[in-house]
C-alpha cells in the first residue's frame, strides 16, 4: 500500500500510453468562441483548457482508482474535442473547412439561399413600415446648449417624427456583410435626414457613418437660419449665413447617391437682395433636385413657393454663371500675358547671352581685332592723301606756288643754283626775276639788321584771268627802292615797312585783291 503525504504532489507510476487520433496539435490553441455564431451547429461551446495544463488529483489513495480517473478524464476530452466548432479568430491554415470535413460541417442558411428578390422583399418587411411612405430622422445636438465642461462625451439621438405601425428593426443590420450591404439602401431608401443646427452638425453626423453608408444617404432636409428672420437675436449678421455655406459645401459632397434636398424656412428671407444671394448662391453647388417648403405660418397663403423658388435659383445660377465666366476670361488673359511676359524675357535673356558670348569672343581675338583696324585705318589715310593730291594738282597756278615757297625756304647759295637750274620757260623767266629782286632784298636785311626786324612772307600765284595785270601804287610797299619794277610783276611778294601805320594802310587797299 502506498503512501501519500499532505501534499499535493503524485508519486512516479508507469501510466499506460494514450493515442488521440484526428486531432491536430494545434487546433486548441486559443480562446473558444465568445459570441453565436450562424450556421454552425447546435451544440453549445464547450470552454476547455489545453491537455498539458490540466492537472489530475486522486480522491481516494489508491492506485487503480487513480488510474482509471484519469483515463476517463482523457476521453472525456477527446470526445469533445473531436466535436467542438472552430475558432474564428483562429488563422484560416489552423482550423479545418467545415465544407470539407465531414466531422464538423456546418449547417446550411435557408434564408440567404432564397432568390434576392425575395430576401429583399423580407428587408424592405422588416425595415419599413407601409403606413408612412417616409422616415424623417431628425439630428440634434446634445447638449442643446453649450457648457463650459461636460463630464462625459454626448451621446447620438434620432428622434421620428411620426408614429410607426411597426418598429425599425435595425438588429437584422447587425448579422453578417452580406445582409448588411443588401438591406441598408432599403432603409435608406425611405429616410429623410434633417439636420436642426447648422453649426457644425450635419459634417460630424456625416462623419460617423460608414462609407457605405454615406454613399446610400438620398434625401436630406435643411431649415433657413432663423437667425436672419430674428432681428434681436444677431449679434454677427454674416454668421448664420457662414453656417449655412459650410452645410451645404458638406451636402455638396453626397451629389453622387443624393437625389433631393427639401429646404424649409420663412419666405420673407428672400426679400432682400443680398440674402437670396447668401442663401441661394451656395445651393447652386448641389447637384440634386432642390424643393422649397412654406413654414407652417406661411403655408396658409396661396402661392405657389416652388415656382417662385425655382425661378430665384435660375437667376442666382445665371449670375454665377457670368461671373464664372469672366473670372476664366480674366484667367486666359493673365495666362496669355504672363506667357507674352516669359516669351520677352526669354528673348532678352537669348540676346544677352549673345552680347555676352561676342564679348568674350572679342577679348579672345583682341590683337587680331587691332592689328586689323590699324590696317584698315592706314589704307584709308592713304586713299585721303591721293585724293588731296589729285585735288590740288587740278587748282591753277598750284606749281607756281610750290616752287615760290620751296625759293622762299632756301638759303641765299641754294637760290642761284636754282636759277641756273631752272629753265628758260616763261615759269623759270619769272623765277630768275624773282630770285634776283628777293637776293637783293635779303642782302639790304643783312646790312639793316639792327634797324629793321620785317619778315617778309611770300605769297605766289600764277597770273590768271581773275588776277589784276598791276597792283595800285598804294598796295605796293613804299619802302621799296624801285617802284615801277614791281608793277609788272605777277608776284604777290610783300613786305611791311618799318611804320606799322603804313603797313595797316596797305592791308585795308588789298582787301579788293583776290583772297588766295
Amino acid at each position: 500500500m502506498a503512501h501519500y503525504n499532505s501534499a499535493s504532489t503524485v508519486p512516479s507510476v508507469p501510466i499506460p500510453s494514450v493515442t488521440i487520433t484526428n486531432v491536430r496539435s494545434n487546433i486548441y490553441a486559443g480562446s473558444p468562441p465568445r459570441g453565436p455564431k450562424l450556421n454552425t451547429s447546435d451544440d453549445e461551446p464547450v470552454s476547455w483548457k489545453s491537455f498539458g495544463d490540466t492537472h489530475y488529483g486522486p480522491k481516494h489513495p489508491c492506485y487503480p482508482y487513480w488510474l482509471k480517473y484519469e483515463e476517463e478524464a482523457k476521453d472525456k476530452h477527446r470526445k469533445r474535442l473531436a466535436n467542438s466548432v472552430p475558432d474564428p479568430y483562429i488563422e484560416p491554415p489552423q482550423f479545418k473547412m467545415p465544407d470539407k470535413d465531414l466531422i464538423c460541417k456546418w449547417n446550411k442558411c435557408h434564408l440567404l439561399s432564397l432568390p434576392k428578390e425575395l430576401r429583399l422583399q423580407i428587408w424592405a418587411e422588416v425595415l419599413t413600415d407601409a403606413s408612412i411612405s417616409e422616415l424623417r430622422v431628425g439630428i440634434f445636438r446634445e447638449p442643446s446648449s453649450p457648457y463650459l465642461r461636460h463630464p462625459r462625451p454626448a451621446a447620438r439621438k434620432f428622434n421620428v417624427s411620426l408614429h410607426r405601425n411597426a418598429s425599425v428593426n435595425i438588429n437584422l443590420l447587425q448579422v453578417n456583410r452580406f445582409v448588411y450591404e443588401e438591406a441598408l439602401p432599403i432603409l435608406y431608401e425611405s429616410a429623410q435626414f434633417a439636420p436642426w443646427d447648422l453649426e457644425g452638425l450635419l459634417p460630424r453626423f456625416l462623419d460617423s457613418l460608414s462609407p457605405f453608408a454615406r454613399t446610400n444617404v438620398r434625401r436630406i432636409k435643411l431649415r433657413l437660419p432663423a437667425q436672419v428672420t430674428a432681428p434681436t437675436l444677431r449679434l454677427d449678421p454674416s454668421r448664420p449665413f457662414f453656417h449655412w455655406a459650410i452645410t451645404c459645401a458638406q451636402v455638396a459632397k453626397l451629389n453622387g447617391s443624393l437625389q433631393e434636398v427639401e429646404i424649409e424656412g420663412d419666405w420673407t428671407v428672400f426679400d432682400k437682395e443680398s440674402n437670396r444671394r447668401a442663401i441661394l448662391s451656395p445651393l447652386c453647388k448641389i447637384k440634386a433636385a432642390k424643393k422649397f417648403t412654406p413654414s407652417p405660418k406661411d403655408s396658409a397663403t396661396q402661392c405657389d413657393y416652388h415656382e417662385e423658388f425655382q425661378k430665384l435659383l435660375a437667376e442666382v445660377e445665371l449670375y454665377l454663371k457670368g461671373i464664372a465666366q469672366t473670372r476664366k476670361e480674366r484667367t486666359e488673359a493673365d495666362h496669355l500675358l504672363n506667357r507674352a511676359a516669359a516669351e520677352l524675357r526669354r528673348k532678352q535673356e537669348i540676346e544677352t547671352q549673345k552680347e555676352e558670348e561676342e564679348q568674350r569672343e572679342s577679348r579672345g581675338a583682341g590683337s587680331i581685332n587691332d592689328s586689323s583696324e590699324m590696317q584698315g585705318w592706314q589704307r584709308f589715310a592713304e586713299a585721303n592723301i591721293r585724293n588731296m593730291q589729285q585735288d590740288l594738282e587740278a587748282i591753277p597756278g598750284i606749281k607756281q606756288f610750290e616752287t615760290e615757297l620751296e625759293a622762299h625756304n632756301m638759303p641765299e647759295a641754294s637760290i642761284e643754283d636754282v636759277a641756273h637750274r631752272v629753265g628758260t620757260n616763261y615759269e623759270g623767266r619769272i623765277f630768275n626775276e624773282y630770285g634776283a629782286r628777293l637776293l637783293i632784298q635779303m642782302r639790304k636785311k643783312k646790312k639793316e639788321e639792327e634797324e629793321t626786324s620785317d619778315d617778309w612772307d611770300l605769297v605766289s600765284v600764277r597770273i590768271g584771268a581773275s588776277t589784276p595785270r598791276a597792283r595800285p601804287a598804294s598796295v605796293i610797299s613804299k619802302a621799296s627802292s624801285d617802284d615801277t619794277a614791281w608793277t609788272g610783276m605777277a608776284s604777290t611778294i610783300w613786305g611791311k615797312d618799318d611804320s606799322s601805320n603804313k603797313g595797316d594802310e596797305s592791308d585795308a587797299e588789298s582787301e579788293s585783291w583776290e583772297e588766295l
